[in-house]
């Protein structure tokens, strides 16, 4: 064999393999490059999603007193709702029966002792006293002066119970009207906590989404850079064992070999060597 012939055939097998070996460490490079991007995007999504539940955290405490102040007034207000508490007071008013007794009346008895003696004055003035004239007149001064002691009395009466049935119904009122206020306040309390609890799960539920959209960015980040990687390892790889292989069709066709070389060249040391790389990377 031509020692130039010979070692043309080495440089060429070198020169593959040198140029192999650059592509691939340029691939392994974009591989690194590629897996690096990935897990940086996939760091950022995580820094993301902490404070995206940093931030739903403050906004859960600072919802915290309001949540806690409508619990605790719900509380008080079952409580006394389920003791009667709220309920209304008997109704304190009962009306009483009428009993005037005009014969019973001093003032009545006076006043008509009064009226007597004035007509028997008057009749015996006149001569007639003791006559039919005189009983008839005493007659309509009793039923005159009865009838208005007895209107007197009873608008008397009815004006007294008037004022108690005022009282009674005043004193409902305002009981029944604390009581409703009290119920009101606990209510109102109540409603604030439910409006805040609301609040807070809204704000969990959007934090929650967010939270899951970010960490299926990240791992879709971080699975495409190591889709990326292996590709570019892969693609070195096969140039490396693509210029491997064409090295060694160039060296045999220097060398006067076909692909598949004699007999003799497969079963010489170079033949083998150049049919099987040892080469290990």
């Amino acid at each position: 064999m031509d020692p130039v012939t010979l070692g043309l055939g080495g440089l060429s097998l070198g020169a593959n393999l040198v140029g192999g070996l650059v592509g691939r460490s340029g691939a392994r490079r974009q591989a690194r490059a590629a897996e690096e991007a990935g897990r940086l995007g996939s760091e950022a999504a995580r820094y993301a999603a902490d404070l995206q539940d940093k931030q739903f955290q403050q906004t859960k405490a600072d919802f915290a007193p309001y949540v806690g102040a409508g619990q605790r007034g719900l509380d008080t207000y079952e409580t006394e709702l389920r003791g009667g508490q709220y309920d209304p007071a008997q109704f304190g008013f009962q009306a009483r029966t009428r009993n005037y007794d005009l014969g019973a009346d001093p003032v009545f008895g006076n006043v008509l002792d009064q009226a007597m003696k004035r007509i028997q004055a008057t009749q015996a003035a006149k001569g007639s006293f003791g006559g039919g004239g005189t009983q008839r007149a005493l007659q309509r001064e009793a039923v005159n002066f009865g009838q208005q002691f007895e209107n007197q009395d009873y608008q008397r009466f009815q004006g007294e119970e008037e004022t108690r049935y005022g009282q009674a119904t005043d004193a409902f009122n305002r009981d029944y009207g604390a009581k409703q206020d009290r119920a009101n306040r606990f209510q109102g309390l109540g409603q604030m906590g439910m409006n805040a609890a609301g609040q807070v799960g809204q704000f969990g539920a959007n934090s929650a989404n967010q939270i899951g959209q970010l960490g299926m960015s990240g791992a879709a980040s971080l699975g495409q850079g190591l889709t990326q990687g292996a590709g570019f390892r892969s693609a070195g790889d096969d140039q490396l064992l693509n210029s491997i292989g064409g090295g060694v069709q160039d060296a045999g066709q220097l060398m006067g070999y076909g692909s598949r070389g004699s007999g003799v060249m497969r079963n010489s040391v170079m033949g083998k060597a150049l049919a099987q790389p040892t080469y290990r990377f």
